[in-house]
């Protein structure tokens, strides 16, 4: 749990609970820019849920006082 003064730790614990997960994507890679040509590609299906997958961890090793500034 974060808690103000270990974001290091913190953070290196979420990194490897995302990459062992596979759910590491939105924090390795940009997010993919949409255009009328690929709108539906999976490249950006992947990252988007990688992305959604990753808030939610963080959210939930955060205190609940700093959830709200994790913009989705």
């Amino acid at each position: 749990m974060l808690n103000g003064t270990n974001f290091k730790e913190w953070k290196e614990a979420v990194e490897i609970v995302m990459g062992c997960m596979d759910l590491d994507l939105a924090l390795r890679a940009e997010e993919p820019i949409p255009t009328m040509d690929n709108l539906q590609e999976v490249k950006i299906e992947k990252w988007e849920r990688s992305n959604r997958m990753c808030l939610m961890i963080m959210k939930r090793s955060i205190p609940e006082a700093f959830r709200g500034s994790i913009f989705e």
